[in-house]
Order: C-alpha cells, then sequence, then structure tokens
C-alpha cells in the first residue's frame, strides 16, 4: 500500500486518499493493531499528506486528534513516529490544530507528578515542531521554555538530551522568540556540556605543566582516556549541550564578544572529552565561533558606537570595543587553545578525529595569520607524527589536510619561528610529494611553494635539490594527474624565484619538460611569474620563451590568448629581444587586430604600444606602414568600447610620442576610416582617438583647432547653444561636431 500509494497518479491521488485515510485512521484507533502496522500506517498517511493536504484535511476522525492518542502508546518506537508525523501535519493545518495539541498534550506534561516517559515525548514533540512549524510554535515560546528548563533538571539521561536538542531548535527556528531566555539556555547548554557523572577526573590537574612532544608510539598520555563504559550514555547529553551552543553561536554574532568570555573558556576545557564524538563536536562548535569572528569582527562594533552620543562618550566606547573586541579575546585565549588541541593530536586519535583537529587549526589561522607563531615547533612535530602515521592508522583525507593547514602555516607565519623545524619537516613533506594519489602529491607541492615564498632566498638544504627532482619527474611523465602538474609547475616558479642559484646550474631541463606539457596555460604562468621577478634570467632563456609563447598564442583557443599576451608583455618589457623576432610578434599581432574578439584586440594594441615603447627602432617602421590604417578602422567602430577602446586610445598616444611627426598624418586618416564608415562609424571613438593624440602632440593642437573651426559655427536658439556644420550635409553634422566638443 505504501509503494501504490507513493507512485499513484496525482490525477488519482486525491480519490485514493479519501478512501484509504478513514480505514488507516480507524486502524490507527484499535487498540489491537500491531506496532508495526501502526508505523507503516502513519508513514502511509504522512505520504498522502505530503501529495494531497487538502485531501487529508477533510478526513474523519481528524488524523491530528489519532496521533495525539498514540503519544500515549507503550512502544517507544510508535511514539516516536507519532511525533514526526504531528510535526509533518502541523504546517498544513490550521491554527486551531496546534492550539489543541499544545493545550491538550504539551502544556499538561509539564507537571511534577506526570510520568518521564510522557516529558520525553513532549519535550522530543516541541523540537519536531520548532523544526517543521517554527511560525506556530513561536508565538507561545514564552510558554514553552520554563518547562523544558524544569525538565531538564530531572534526574533522567533521555529526557536531558531530548530538552538540549529541543532547546537547540529553537534557537535556530525561534531566534527572536528565545532572545528573553537566551541567557539561561547558554547557562543550561555550559553547566551539560560538563555532565560525566561517571568520570569524575581533574580537568585542569595539567594546567600548569609544559606540553612535551609525544612519540607517535607513547601513548601515555592516552591513559586517562581509556575508561570506557558501555552503558554510559552521558556523552549524548554533553554532545547536545555542545551543539546548543553551536547554535546560539551561529545565530548571535552580536553577542560576539560576551561569547568569548563566558562560553569560549569552557569550550577549549572540553576539547579533551573522553568521548570521540563529543571531541570532535566541541572543535566543530569552535570552528563555527572561528567562522562567526571572521565574517561578523570589526563590524558590528562601528555600528554601535555610532549609536552613542557625544563625541568624548564615543571616543572612550571605541577603544573600550577595540580593547574588548572578539578578534582580541581570541588572541589572549589562543595559548589555552593549542594547548588543549595539541595534547589531543598528539595522542593516538582515530583520523576522524585527527582530520577535525587540523581543521580546526586551519580556521584558527584563517582567522588570526599568525596566531601560532609561539606554538611552531609543538604544531610542526604533531603534523610530522600524523604524516608519518602507517597506512592502517591514516587515511588520505587526513593527510590532505594536514598538508593544507602546513601550507596555509608557513604562508602566515614569519620563517623565524619555524627555521629550526625545517630539516625535521622536509623529509615525511618529500615522501608525500612521491606518493601516487593525486591529491597527497597536489597537496605536498603546495606546501614546497608556501615553504619557498616564506624562507627565500634559500640558500641551502638538500630538500630543495630533491623537490626540484620530483617535480621535474612529475613534469616529465605523460600519466601525471593534472592538479599535480600543476602544483608542480608553480613549485618550478618558486624555486626560480627562492632558490635560483641552485636551479640554475640544472641545465633548464625544467622549462622543457613545462613547455611540453599538453596544456600549456600553466607553463605560461610559470614564465611569467620567473619573468616578472627581480631574477636576471638570461637572454636566451627570453627569447626562447618569447617564441614558445608565440606559439601557444598561434595555437590556443580565445580562452588562453589573454594569459599568453600576458605572459608576452612582460618578457617583451625586459628589452633584450632580437629585431627578428619583433618583426615575427609584429606581424602575428596584426591578424588579432579586428573585431572578432574585442578582448584579444585589446591585447594586441597594449603589446603593439609596449613595442612602440621598448623597441621603437624597429616597431615604428612597420606600424607605420602596416598598422595604423588597420587601427584607424578599428576605431570607428561603435563595437570598439572599454578595454578595447582604451588600449587603442593608449597605442595612440605612444605612437605619437615615439615619432611627433606623425601626429599630423594620424588625424586625417582617423577622418577619412569615420568617413568612409558612414552611418556605422562611431564619432564618439574618433574624437577621443584625436584628443589623445593631440595632447601627446600639442605642436599640433592649434592648426587642428583652426582646422575644425572652419567647418563650424555656433549660434543660438533660445537659451541652447547648437554646433552646426555649413558645409557638410546633415548626415555628417553630429560627427563633426562631438570631434570639435573634444576640444
Amino acid at each position: 500500500l505504501k509503494t501504490v500509494v507513493t507512485n499513484i497518479p496525482e490525477n488519482i491521488v486525491g480519490r485514493a486518499c479519501s478512501k484509504v485515510g478513514p480505514r488507516l485512521l480507524r486502524q490507527l484507533q484499535t487498540p489491537s493493531t500491531p506496532p508495526e502496522a501502526i508505523l507503516e500506517g502513519l508513514t502511509i498517511l504522512n505520504i498522502l499528506n505530503t501529495r494531497v493536504p487538502d485531501e487529508v484535511a477533510k478526513l474523519e476522525p481528524k488524523p491530528i486528534t489519532v496521533f495525539t492518542q498514540l503519544l500515549k502508546h507503550n512502544r517507544v518506537a510508535v511514539r516516536k513516529r507519532a511525533i514526526v508525523t504531528i510535526a509533518q501535519f502541523i504546517p498544513t493545518s490550521s491554527p486551531s490544530v496546534f492550539g489543541t495539541v499544545l493545550r491538550d498534550y504539551i502544556s499538561p506534561s509539564w507537571g511534577s507528578s506526570i510520568p518521564l516517559d510522557r516529558k520525553v515525548t513532549a519535550v522530543q514533540l516541541v523540537g519536531a515542531i520548532a523544526r517543521t512549524s517554527p511560525q506556530r510554535i513561536g508565538p507561545v515560546v514564552g510558554e514553552t521554555l520554563p518547562g523544558l528548563f524544569s525538565a531538564i533538571s530531572k534526574d533522567d539521561g533521555e529526557l536531558k538530551e531530548s530538552c538540549l536538542q529541543s532547546l537547540e531548535s529553537l534557537v535556530l527556528r525561534c531566534p527572536q522568540e528565545v532572545t528573553p531566555s537566551l541567557n539561561q539556555i547558554i547557562n543550561s547548554a555550559l553547566e551539560y556540556i560538563k555532565f560525566d557523572p561517571n568520570y569524575a577526573a581533574d580537568d585542569d590537574e595539567d594546567e600548569d605543566e609544559e606540553m612535551a612532544e609525544v612519540d607517535e608510539d607513547d601513548d601515555d598520555d592516552g591513559a586517562a582516556d581509556a575508561y570506557s563504559d558501555d552503558e554510559d550514555t552521558s556523552y549524548k547529553i554533553r554532545r547536545s549541550a555542545t551543539k546548543v551552543l553551536a547554535a546560539v553561536i551561529g545565530t548571535r554574532p552580536e553577542l560576539l564578544s560576551k561569547i568569548y568570555q563566558t562560553v569560549s573558556p569552557v569550550l577549549i576545557s572540553r576539547f579533551g572529552d573522553r568521548e570521540e564524538s563529543v571531541k570532535v563536536e566541541v572543535w566543530a562548535t569552535y570552528m563555527v565561533l572561528l567562522n562567526q569572528t571572521s565574517v561578523y569582527s570589526g563590524t558590528l562594533g562601528g555600528r554601535e558606537n555610532e549609536a552613542v552620543a557625544g563625541s568624548k562618550r564615543k571616543r572612550q566606547d571605541e577603544t573600550m570595543e577595540v580593547e574588548d573586541s572578539p578578534l582580541d579575546l581570541l588572541r589572549s585565549q589562543v595559548a589555552a587553545l593549542c594547548k588543549a588541541l595539541l595534547k589531543q593530536l598528539q595522542t593516538k586519535s582515530p583520523a576522524a578525529t585527527s582530520q577535525a583537529g587540523f581543521q580546526l587549526l586551519i580556521e584558527l589561522v584563517t582567522v588570526l595569520p599568525g596566531a601560532l607563531s609561539q606554538h611552531a615547533s609543538s604544531i610542526i612535530s604533531c603534523a610530522k607524527a600524523t604524516l608519518s602515521q602507517s597506512g592502517a592508522n591514516t587515511t588520505t583525507t587526513l593527510h590532505t589536510t594536514t598538508l593544507s593547514f602546513l601550507s596555509l602555516f608557513f604562508r602566515t607565519h614569519s620563517a623565524s619561528c619555524f627555521n629550526t623545524s625545517i630539516p625535521t619537516i622536509t623529509p615525511v613533506l618529500l615522501t608525500e610529494a612521491t606518493q601516487k594519489h593525486p591529491r597527497v602529491a597536489s597537496e605536498a607541492f603546495k606546501v614546497f611553494s608556501s615553504l619557498l615564498q616564506a624562507t627565500q632566498p634559500v640558500t641551502s638544504g638538500d630538500w630543495v635539490l630533491q623537490i626540484y627532482k620530483e617535480a621535474v619527474n612529475r613534469l616529465s611523465r605523460n600519466d601525471t594527474d593534472s592538479e599535480v602538474r600543476a602544483s608542480a609547475e608553480e613549485v618550478i616558479g618558486n624555486l626560480w624565484i627562492s632558490a635560483t642559484p641552485t636551479v640554475s646550474g640544472q641545465g633548464g631541463v625544467e622549462w622543457d619538460a613545462l613547455r611540453k606539457g599538453a596544456r600549456p596555460e600553466g607553463a605560461v604562468r610559470v614564465i611569467k611569474k620567473v619573468a616578472a621577478s627581480n631574477v636576471s634570467m638570461p637572454d636566451d632563456w627570453v627569447v626562447q620563451s618569447v617564441e614558445w609563447v608565440l606559439g601557444v598564442l598561434r595555437r590556443s583557443g580565445r580562452g588562453g590568448r589573454v594569459e599568453s599576451f600576458e605572459c608576452l608583455d612582460v618578457l617583451l618589457a625586459k628589452g633584450t629581444v632580437s629585431d627578428e623576432i619583433i618583426k615575427d610578434v609584429i606581424n602575428q599581432l596584426k591578424q588579432y587586430l579586428t573585431i572578432a574578439d574585442i578582448t584579444v584586440l585589446s591585447q594586441a594594441l597594449t603589446t603593439l604600444s609596449l613595442l612602440l615603447e621598448k623597441y621603437s627602432t624597429v616597431t615604428y617602421p612597420i606600424v607605420e606602414t602596416q598598422v595604423v590604417g588597420l587601427v584607424s578602422s578599428l576605431a570607428c567602430s561603435s563595437l570598439v568600447s572599454g578595454a578595447a577602446l582604451s588600449s587603442t586610445e593608449d597605442f595612440y598616444g605612444t605612437l605619437v610620442t615615439v615619432d611627433n611627426q606623425i601626429a599630423s598624418h594620424i588625424i586625417p586618416s582617423l577622418m577619412t576610416s569615420l568617413d568612409r564608415a558612414g552611418r556605422e562609424g562611431s564619432a564618439s571613438n574618433v574624437s577621443k582617438c584625436v584628443a589623445r593624440v593631440v595632447k601627446c602632440a600639442m605642436g599640433i593642437a592649434a592648426g587642428t583647432i583652426a582646422e575644425f573651426h572652419k567647418h563650424i559655427k555656433v549660434r543660438k536658439i533660445y537659451r541652447d547653444t547648437q554646433v552646426s556644420n555649413l558645409s557638410d550635409s546633415p548626415a555628417q553634422r553630429p560627427r563633426k561636431a562631438k570631434l570639435y566638443s573634444a576640444y
């Protein structure tokens, strides 16, 4: 029946509901109905309510009335299924239906004489309704919360857990309505996040001890965590309390400073919870706090300060806000956070737990770059131990997360804080770079890129030559994954910039390997990066690179040409290219002087301007005879706009700067091209180009103005001034009027 109801066509599902629904409801009312049949009946009615809620609302007896009676069933599974079904029916029912449920079942369940199982059911029902229909339960949250606070104090684990879950749902779904009781909710969560009646260890007994570096085979630190009790379910309460705090943190950015003062220290103290699932949940909650800090810190305080009356009071409040800002409070707690977290990461833990720990470190460094400087040695030792674990105790995801953290750590911290640890971590990183898994190898190469950037210039270290050889090996192979290849290419570029003496004596095999790749985009980026740096590259390397980039331009589609042009500009800017190659470059650029691709046109004109500036002796004669006419035609096109038009103006400006004599010829050329274009020509574009020519060759300004002045006169009509042409046709007058307006 469930399958039929799920798949029945829309045009007959209403009739099916009117026939099947009443029978199912009567069956649910029958005391002798087996629990299994009740569960299936509730599921079928839920499906019908999803498909035809209007038809379900007409059923007799009323569904909600029947479901409410099932909340008293002696089977827990039936009660839970009834809770879910009621919660699904509330949004499509009238407000009076919810009022009936609240009046007849939820409100009477808070009495002291009510059995615990009924209290649990009522609490779970509140949470379920909050998740599915917050607009219904929102107005009565104030009446419901006292009952939840009363129930949570009862000595029953399931009841406490259910209360916390319902509080979480209310905080998430009814944030405005819970505001008056928010402090009480936070206090309850802070109380029960420590709830562990079967374990009485002193959390602060190691507070003043220095953390020692722990070998991966040493499990002394885990001795206290070895306690376990299969019957102990208190961890569920602690986990639910943690989720309540996560809900508060995620929905209350205006309370960040208060949360750092009251909630953050408690969360840090629970970093070492003996239950792995609770520990991971605590770390996840702290990541929510860090994310909120990253998004909102520094903005809320400013808005609050603007509302303070009086400049003196405002300055005082602003000063106080800066001193107590979330970032400052976080910075003051970094030491305790790192101590607690590293202690857990240095013990033997499941791979998923260690991964969560490194994710927390990533979030911390993202929010506070450089925050781990005082703990660099311990952190790198911990990362080394994690990466050195055997395959049975680790996962690929853990390795990639750890490597991602190290890459971020090296990018955001001064080399002085981790220089002494480089010899200990690089052998492990080199091993990771040789792994077959592409994600691991790629992340390892990224770590080396960050390390090279942080420690440049690198003058010593065997690891430099070893990572160079591994990168060349990866680039030389045809079966290298694209992600690994991209990371290896980046390493080559950083090696040339940061460790030039080491790689310059290797014969240049890396460049051959780079240029032989199937996809040249990565090699183009590396060549551009190295050429733009302060590294002095040989002239023959520049020449080879220019020739190779020209070949890439010929082969590339539109998507890869922009980066290739940018790379070519950087290479040509060095001014060491031979005349023959410059001629080849100009000949190739001429084919891009078309409106077929405006972006490429802009890049080609920019490159021509650069050639005129750097290689004027060779470039100017060719441009004068072969290029100026093409550009004049393009300047008249209305399709040339934005960056392309700016590049056209820059081209004329550079051309006139190189030789002022050509200025007197360019303006007639532009005017002739405009006349040939007719109505399709853009007088606005031409006027801007003429203005740039005159601006760069002021010697022709007077003559040009006088020439244009011959064809125009000003006459007054009413209050407006109209510029008209006496000799030209009416179609030509607006063009010359625009040209004259450029002056």
